[in-house]
């Protein structure tokens, strides 16, 4: 349990005291009882952020992108997949080089040093965070590694988007 205050509409939110949203885990079932319920519990309710809209990027395909404002903090969506090792990664690059497929489209986030995740085939829609920039008035989504039941898992955060923009994946300040 946190011990943010009863009653308060941002219960646990990007803004309030919350100590497991300030230590990247995700509360325990029991805070939803809690009066005014719980705001850091996104990743087990499998939500997106009803302001993230997916529709075509131009000349890119799908992308995500912000309808309205979004506050900066937000939590978007869980970033979720297949976990594979290093080598299966390696292989399904080089199936991919092999037949000179250029136009593959590659959903590969490092996990830790030995785990990636991989959600081309069994991921959400947040995979679609990860592009690259088309105009200076995109907002960065920032990457946060969480813990849910005490497992790693990647969440992506909005860094503050405005309506219209491209919400995208960035570690360690590189965009991706």
């Amino acid at each position: 349990m946190c011990d943010c205050p009863a009653g308060d509409k941002n219960r646990c939110g990007p803004n309030s005291k919350c100590t497991n949203r300030a230590i990247l885990q995700e509360c325990p079932e029991a805070c939803e009882a809690v009066e005014g319920g719980c705001n850091n519990r996104g990743v087990s309710r499998k939500e997106v952020n009803p302001a993230v809209e997916i529709r075509e990027a131009p000349g890119k395909g799908l992308g995500a992108f912000a309808i309205r404002d979004i506050p900066k903090g937000s939590f978007i969506a869980e970033y979720a997949g297949e976990l594979i090792s290093i080598k299966e990664k390696n292989r399904r690059i080089a199936e991919v080089t092999a037949h000179r497929n250029a136009e593959e489209k590659h959903y590969m986030m490092a996990l830790d040093s030995q785990r990636i995740i991989d959600c081309k085939e069994k991921g959400n829609d947040a995979r679609l965070c990860i592009s690259e920039p088309t105009s200076n008035n995109m907002d960065d989504a920032k990457l946060k590694r969480a813990l849910l039941n005490g497992e790693p898992l990647e969440k992506i955060s909005d860094s503050g988007s405005s309506p219209k923009s491209e919400v995208r994946k960035t570690t360690n300040g590189s965009k991706q």
